[in-house]
């Protein structure tokens, strides 16, 4: 009997389907000289929008004007195409980079994000928060001698030091660092911030305790913890910012496990026995099945970077160039692989990459945007002279900025006014050359539409989660079920 109650479940689920996408590819919201914006294709921008551009679209005036963008985009790529743009060699080479970005982003995709896991262990660390002080000298700059006196003169304060009164003495009258004025204060911090030997210095030391001499990037520090503050995990999942630090740091090794198993690959070889003398000649370094890198590519990369300004780099760090030139071109090949190129996802992605490409390549071709005058800049400066460059200053006093101080300020708002200005006129143009035409009363089933699949929550429900919902709630309460 169950089975036959979670058969007609399925059942609504199918209906409720078909209820909430009827077949929209054909019905016209708008239509143009050469061509017609469909219901679907307006659907799809919408499903494009962000939650916060979702909720704003109330009035009907909104979707007019997203109608209306997707009918501007299909005229302007319709004319990029007439004129040629996708033919022109500098185009057809940017077209190629696209296609390579677009196969690298799937298959970063497989390989790493799709692989990204995040649980509370991954938010261990940063449980912590750390009242943070320092003393710095920095050793960018000076010779030997001074740094050796510097390691004394730390060595002298992390005896001599009592507590955090006198380590903040010490930080405003030795620091080089901006943290001095304060006492050596870095701030309430988590792991992860500072530099990786920092981070380790840090988790082991006592509240109160001075830390051993700690050299880093910039030169050698002293540490004291006043306090230390543990958050519970579910506020820590409520910091957006520690989110993306957290996915990003779980991307990051991911990625590097997969270099590394990619480097492994034994259709590569790397010649590292001839990279120790500096010849432009066609010996191959690296090959990888048909593709080879030359002696001669290897150090014209070399040269590229240094550009007479940086040092000649040592062995190991031409070795981690070639290790990054072999990977490029592992991840070339694979990037444009058959099963890669002839995925569904690979001629979506390419379609809408390039087509955003065209438009905006249109755009910039025949929009006219008007200069930038002295009297523009001046109109601009009287305009806004009481509330941008008016200040009051410690003694009570108004400053007044003069023109000159912000001429470039203006001449940057006034060019971003004016590009604005320039794009809404070519779209007014295209619009009215193509003699536009939005049905309205499609506008209102559009709305209706929208709205009816923001409530139909059921087709994002996966297997799993049907047979959740199944155990939860009754047949009759399942139709675009908000759950």
């Amino acid at each position: 009997m169950k089975e036959v109650i979670r058969f007609i479940f399925l059942f609504f689920i199918f209906l409720g389907l078909i209820c909430c996408i009827n077949n929209s590819s054909k019905v016209i919201v708008s239509r143009y000289d050469n061509g017609v914006v469909y219901l679907s294709e307006a659907i799809d921008e919408y499903n494009n929008l962000t939650s916060k551009d979702k909720n704003q679209m109330n009035d009907i005036d909104e979707y007019f004007r997203l109608v209306r963008k997707v009918a501007l985009e299909k005229i302007i790529l319709d004319k990029a195409y007439e004129q040629g743009l996708d033919k022109e060699d500098s185009i057809k080479i940017r077209l190629k980079k696209i296609k390579k970005d677009v196969g690298f982003e799937i298959l970063q995709k497989k390989n790493v994000l799709d692989k990204i896991v995040i649980g509370d262990i991954d938010y261990k660390k940063y449980k912590k928060k750390y009242e943070l002080y320092q003393i710095v000298k920095r050793t960018d700059v000076p010779e030997q001698s001074k740094i050796a006196q510097f390691r004394s003169l730390l060595k002298e304060i992390s005896i001599e030091n009592k507590d955090l009164s006198s380590f903040m003495d010490n930080a405003k009258k030795y620091s080089d660092d901006v943290t001095a004025s304060h006492g050596g204060f870095v701030g309430k911090i988590r792991l992860g911030v500072m530099e990786e030997e920092i981070d380790k210095v840090i988790e082991n030391l006592y509240i109160g305790k001075v830390s051993d001499i700690i050299e880093s990037s910039i030169g050698l520090h002293l540490f004291f913890i006043n306090s230390i503050e543990k958050t519970p995990i579910n506020k820590l999942y409520e910091d957006k910012d520690l989110n993306e630090l957290v996915f990003k740091e779980k991307k990051n090794n991911l990625e590097e496990e997969w270099y590394e198993k990619l480097l492994k690959d034994p259709a590569l070889k790397i010649n590292k026995d001839i990279i120790n003398k500096k010849i432009f000649d066609d010996k191959v370094v690296v090959e990888y099945k048909e593709n080879i890198i030359t002696r001669k590519e290897l150090f014209q990369t070399v040269d590229k970077y240094t550009q007479d300004i940086f040092p000649e780099p040592s062995y190991d760090e031409v070795l981690r160039l070639i290790n990054n030139m072999a990977l490029n071109l592992i991840l070339e090949e694979k990037s444009m692989s058959k099963s890669i190129v002839n995925s569904k996802e690979f001629i979506e992605r390419i379609e809408k990459k390039i087509a955003f490409y065209l438009i905006n390549e249109y755009i910039q071709r025949h929009i006219i945007i008007a200069d930038i005058t002295d009297e523009s800049i001046k109109e601009f400066y009287n305009q806004n002279k009481n509330t941008l460059f008016t200040f009051k200053l410690d003694n009570g006093q108004k400053h007044i900025q003069p023109i000159g101080e912000v001429k470039k300020f203006i001449s940057q708002k006034l060019k971003n006014k004016n590009i604005q200005e320039a794009r809404y006129q070519l779209y007014r143009k295209i619009v009215k050359e193509a003699n536009l035409n939005i049905d309205k009363k499609m506008l209102e089933q559009l709305k209706k539409r929208v709205n009816k699949l923001s409530s139909c929550q059921v087709v994002r429900l996966s297997g799993c989660q049907v047979d959740q919902i199944f155990n939860k709630i009754i047949v009759e309460d399942l139709f675009c079920q908000k759950v």
